[in-house]
């Protein structure tokens, strides 16, 4: 039998065995979790190791599309998609950009972080940054030339500073051959992506950094030379300068160039005589003393026009003194280079051959002109300038010009002769106007002509205007409504106004062609009657006071007007002695 002190022995003894046990488990399970964690963090490290290196890689790529485009032109912006685990041995994670690394860490514990470095001038925004499991993944290149993630709550720098360029090397006007390096200072606040190199404006190259261009210039012929140098930033602002420069390497690689400008060849005119013209060009210089023109054999170059605006450039322009007859006709054009500074010692020329036919001219009808203005007394205002207005047509040759002519005081005459159809356009109608130098005078009489030509030789005149007198006192202030004449029954009725001061009218003559004229009225109201008979009624009334505003002025016959194109003339006399004529076509033919 066991007594108590050995029980309570066997107990205690059973106790620290389970506690012993215990403990010994808790250790071996330490153990196991340790091990589980430091397994967790190798893994971390090596995915986020991939991570990075995946997102780096993307970077670069990124940089050289960038790069790529700017080499042909500015860009707007790129976007890249990147694909990621949401989480790795079971954590999120975060993925940050600083110069020149990746940053892969850990959200919470155990804190791992691997960082993964790529070239640092490559334009990041530092802290920009995005989690695992939300939001977009995706890496942009934004507008203002920096690269970051898409939504990841840092704003990449705003561009508004233009880039800085100084041609340094060699200095403008400078005298150069063979190889020659082109070198240039840039600056800009974020980068200056590119440089590119065009000569007289035209685009030659582009340089990445250093930005050294080495211009080989025995590609081309000795002569002065603009260079331009264009410096882009990464948000495709752009600044230049340009330097001159001059290229002596004893080398003339051009020969000189001609080319026609009318007749084209091969083509038929019937403008006669033609405008013969052609242009001669070299990279250096024309001999402006070689240029020669020959017409079917004859050298006409005595009789023609040599302009130029610059010693490389020259056009010669011939027309014949007399029409020449319906034929073809051979061209000839001869012009020499000139031997400019190292040029080649060897002159070179350039000869230019080319035919035209000359057809007739058709001539089935004749112009036909009409005069829009002046067309009455009251379109002659004092001050202002001597206007003629007109419409010309020719259906069939077309017009040639047109004279026009203005007499006043019946012998001082302003004369304009306008061409129309000029070579190789024809004209066929014209409607404008004419003003010139000259002003209106009171008082004074004027007579219009005015006289077109067509192409054929054939001309119309429409014969004259006139004579209008220039209004003075009273009678330049009566203003007649000329668009709207009525006649009803026996009645014919327009309105008239003052423009301005008071005017009073004390009588008038009427010519008309049938019966009386029975009755005057102003404003609706009774003011004379004369009962006066064909052709011409002489009416004297007391004055009638013309308003500022519209009043009508009705004259009453004794029989109806009804035939067409009837005429009415009046001339309105007021209490100052001044008079104005009015002349009206009543029911005109369409």
């Amino acid at each position: 039998m066991i007594n108590d002190e050995q029980a309570v022995t066997v107990t205690i003894e059973t106790i620290l065995l389970f506690s012993i046990t215990v403990m010994l488990l808790g250790m071996v399970l330490l153990s196991f979790q340790s091990i589980n964690e430091q397994a967790s963090e190798t893994v971390m490290r090596e995915m986020y190791g991939s991570i990075g290196n995946d997102i780096a890689s993307k970077i670069l790529d990124m940089d050289k599309e960038v790069k790529a485009s700017l080499s042909q032109g500015s860009i707007v912006s790129i976007e890249n998609e990147i694909d990621l685990y949401p989480t790795v041995a079971n954590k999120p994670y975060l993925v940050e950009l600083d110069k020149g690394n990746v940053i892969v860490r850990t959200i919470g514990s155990p804190e791992v972080t691997v960082k993964v470095p790529f070239n640092p001038d490559i334009n990041v925004v530092p802290g920009s940054s995005l989690y695992s499991t939300t939001g977009e993944h995706v890496i942009i290149y934004d507008a203002n030339g920096q690269i970051m993630f898409k939504n990841s709550g840092v704003a990449a720098t705003v561009d508004n500073q233009w880039p800085e360029v100084a041609i340094i090397y060699p200095f403008s006007m400078s005298t150069i051959d063979n190889t020659t390096e082109i070198k240039v200072d840039v600056w800009d606040d974020i980068e200056v992506a590119k440089v590119e190199y065009y000569i007289d404006g035209n685009y030659e190259t582009y340089k990445a950094f250093p930005f050294t261009w080495k211009w080989d210039t025995t590609t081309i012929s000795d002569g002065t030379y603009t260079i331009t140098a264009l410096a882009y930033d990464r948000a495709g602002h752009y600044s230049y300068e340009t330097n001159t420069y001059i290229v002596d390497n004893g080398l003339d690689l051009e020969v000189p160039t001609a080319e026609i400008i009318a007749p084209a060849n091969g083509s038929s005119t019937d403008f006669n005589p033609p405008t013969i013209k052609a242009v001669v060009s070299d990279n250096l210089a024309i001999d402006n003393s070689s240029i020669k023109l020959w017409l079917n054999g004859v050298e006409v170059t005595a009789n023609a026009t040599i302009t130029n605006t610059t010693i490389r450039k020259y056009t010669i322009e011939y027309i014949p003194p007399a029409n020449l007859t319906e034929s073809t006709y051979d061209v000839e054009l001869c012009a020499e280079e000139l031997f400019y500074g190292s040029g080649n010692s060897l002159n070179k020329n350039v000869t230019l051959r080319w035919n035209f036919t000359i057809e007739a001219i058709p001539n089935t009808a004749d112009p036909t002109a009409n005069f829009n203005f002046p067309l009455r007394d009251d379109h002659l205002v004092a001050g202002e300038y001597i206007t003629v207005s007109y419409d010309a047509s020719d259906t069939d040759s077309g017009i040639d010009y047109l004279i026009i002519n203005v007499t006043y005081n019946q012998s001082n005459v302003s004369e304009r002769r306008e061409n129309v159809s000029m070579y190789p356009t024809v004209i066929y109608s014209v409607s404008s106007s004419w003003q010139f130098l000259e002003v209106y005078e009171l008082g004074k009489t004027y007579t219009y002509n005015f006289t077109v030509y067509d192409r054929a030789g054939n001309s119309y005149n429409p014969g004259q205007m006139g004579p209008f007198t220039v209004l003075t006192g009273e009678a330049s202030h009566l203003i007649v409504n000329y668009s709207d004449f009525n006649t009803v029954d026996e009645g014919v009725e327009f309105y008239i106004h003052s423009s301005g001061p008071d005017i009073d009218i004390d009588g008038m003559d009427v010519t008309f062609s049938d019966g009386k004229l029975e009755e005057i009225y102003f404003g609706g109201v009774l003011h004379a009657s004369p009962g006066a008979v064909n052709p011409l009624a002489e009416v004297t009334f007391a004055n009638y006071r013309v308003p500022t505003t519209d009043t009508s002025l009705k004259l009453v016959f004794s029989k109806v007007f009804v035939a067409p194109d009837k005429k009415l003339f009046i001339t309105i006399y007021f209490k100052d002695g001044t008079s104005k004529n009015i002349d009206i076509v009543l029911n005109p033919i369409p």
